[in-house]
């Protein structure tokens, strides 16, 4: 137990958000640009990343704060017009709605089917993930089937804990909801998150298996990032607090991923990270470039990815790999963030390697862009325990 607590023991447990992003309604995140139009959400989960950002963690309990401009609320035109504008975001930008909420709840779903069908009307092509816990019907799925242009992709968050205490959202709601996107052939990925050692009961990984793992395309596993505003907030819910060895990154034991990894084989493809499961699902290379990350960084030396995947896809990513990365395009993405001055080289191998250190948020930017890994000289990288383990489906 003591050696379980050692992280909380060892800070001020006061919140000091330390980790704290400030609200935009465009956020570069790593797997997606996510589009927020609102934050909060009814369901109250334990872990929630979002504890970490103090407009999300002051905001008024388990309500949908809709975001005002000048004290106007902002609609669903808004949205797309910052979406078309926003130099950032081009048509094949892999976008989040609602990211900081639940796309699904039904005080965003109105506004959410209209921006998808704006942009959709308009052709863009983007992959569109849409993060939810939260059952909707038939009207709202129904919609997002219709669309001819974007790539909707769902991903249910489901672990397979049945105490409340870590969240309330109810599993038997969230696998009907899974069956009914089956059913209309909407891309669905079970986001199995976080998986938590302390927390997962035996058979847990199993069950959720034998509920899911026949309507889904895919699962993502991930671990669990801890700040003190969330060891706070475990606390007060009389759960025990998982061990991290740090709160800049998600810890996920290797156990866990070999446990998973071994449990869904023959069933479903199983993805180490986000951007691997939908670029596979849809047919397209890993716009995260994890496969270079991985060369990178001296973890493979081979030209097979040894990521849990999908049969074939190795191959549609490392034909990515071999292409010439163009000068010019880098320096037109450059430009279009007011970064036309920086000093980079590109690699015999494709990476983009910068001369001093910039943001990551900008280096995302890029990759995202460009399909190849970027960094800059000299940094050093936290790479994740990696359960190594091709599961073909």
């Amino acid at each position: 137990m003591s050696a379980l607590r050692t992280v909380s023991e060892e800070i001020k447990m006061k919140k000091e958000y330390n980790y704290s992003n400030d609200f935009q309604l465009a956020t570069q995140l790593k797997s997606w640009m996510a589009i927020n139009p609102s934050y909060g959400c009814i369901w109250d989960c334990a872990y929630c990343i979002q504890h970490k950002d103090i407009f999300f963690d002051m905001s008024e309990y388990k309500q949908v704060n809709h975001i005002k401009v000048n004290g106007q609320t902002i609609v669903p035109e808004d949205v797309v017009s910052e979406i078309l504008i926003n130099p950032r975001i081009n048509s094949e930008t892999p976008l989040a709605l609602y990211n900081f909420s639940d796309p699904f709840l039904p005080q965003n779903t109105s506004g959410l089917i209209s921006i998808l069908e704006e942009l959709d009307e308009r052709e863009l092509k983007n992959p569109v993930g849409l993060i939810t816990r939260t059952f909707v019907g038939d009207k709202i799925l129904d919609k997002i089937a219709d669309l001819h242009n974007l790539k909707p992709i769902v991903l249910v968050s489901y672990a397979g804990y049945e105490n409340k205490n870590i969240e309330l959202a109810p599993n038997s709601k969230r696998r009907d909801l899974i069956i009914k996107l089956n059913e209309r052939e909407i891309p669905v990925l079970q986001y199995m998150r976080p998986m938590v050692q302390e927390w997962v009961e035996d058979g847990q990984i199993e069950r959720t298996r034998d509920k899911l793992g026949e309507y889904v395309d895919g699962v993502i596993m991930s671990g669990i990032r801890l700040t003190p505003e969330i060891i706070s907030k475990i606390e007060n819910k009389n759960l025990l607090v998982p061990f991290v060895p740090n709160h800049t990154n998600k810890f996920f034991p290797k156990e866990l991923q070999d446990q998973i990894i071994e449990a869904y084989q023959g069933v479903a493809p199983v993805y180490r990270y986000t951007s691997c499961g939908v670029s596979a699902t849809l047919g397209m290379p890993d716009y995260n470039a994890h496969f270079d990350f991985l060369k990178r960084t001296g973890k493979i030396s081979s030209d097979e990815c040894p990521l849990p995947c999908k049969d074939g896809q190795n191959k549609i990513c490392h034909k990515q790999t071999i292409l010439e990365t163009e000068e010019s395009k880098v320096k037109v993405l450059l430009s279009k963030i007011g970064m036309d001055d920086l000093d980079f080289k590109i690699e015999s191998s494709g990476q983009v390697i910068f001369e001093k250190e910039i943001p990551k948020e900008d280096r995302t930017f890029l990759r995202h862009n460009l399909l190849r890994h970027i960094d800059y000289k000299d940094n050093i990288h936290h790479v994740d325990q990696i359960g190594f383990g091709r599961i073909g489906i």
